[in-house]
């Protein structure tokens, strides 16, 4: 048995939307009942997804768990299979996050779960210019080496949105604060 994907569900319930906006909104017995079959199906589909995830991400922990309280060869295989089920959870996270964004949800609510978009807090640091002679100082580690959390630090402090090089003649944008991502919360 084939279950339907959470992608070919939100395509079958905007086929039934657009007839039913065809027919000015007036909604037959069988469009009625093939709504709430497709709602009934992706509010499954959600949950089925949220368990998915969590079981993954609680599976996972549990590896990162034992691999620090063991120290032999069987670590390579407990990271390799933690890495897996992290793989898991992005790939799955990575699906639902992209269904909602091609829906234009921000959450999805399934019997048990909910999917919710959740902006990032941090912003990521682009670094455009990884020659630390360019750089101020105060944003370099001694070790000539770009202390990236001391860039991000001062742009957040300062409100900047970049950071330029110290050459009076040329400047160059040495970083950026990148758009500030989204993520998929499991609630």
């Amino acid at each position: 048995m084939t279950t339907p994907t959470l992608a070919g569900i939100g395509h079958d319930l905007d086929a039934l939307y657009a007839a039913i906006e065809e027919q000015q909104g007036e909604i037959t017995p069988e469009q009625e009942a093939s709504l709430d079959a497709l709602l009934g199906a992706e509010a499954d589909k959600v949950d089925a997804y949220a368990w998915r995830i969590k079981q993954a991400t609680v599976d996972a922990d549990a590896l990162a768990a034992q691999i620090a309280s063991i120290e032999t060869d069987v670590l390579a295989v407990l990271a390799a299979k933690r890495r897996a089920r992290v793989a898991v959870a992005d790939r799955l996270k990575a699906r639902a996050l992209g269904y909602m964004e091609e829906r234009g949800e921000t959450a999805l609510k399934g019997a048990t779960w909910t999917l919710a978009i959740q902006r990032n807090g941090t912003r990521a640091l682009e670094v455009t210019e990884e020659d630390p002679e360019k750089w101020p100082p105060e944003l370099v580690r001694v070790t000539t080496a770009i202390d990236r959390a001391a860039v991000h630090r001062t742009l957040r402090e300062s409100g900047a949105e970049t950071v330029e090089s110290v050459e009076s003649e040329e400047r160059t944008v040495l970083a950026r604060l990148a758009p500030a991502g989204t993520h998929l919360r499991v609630r």
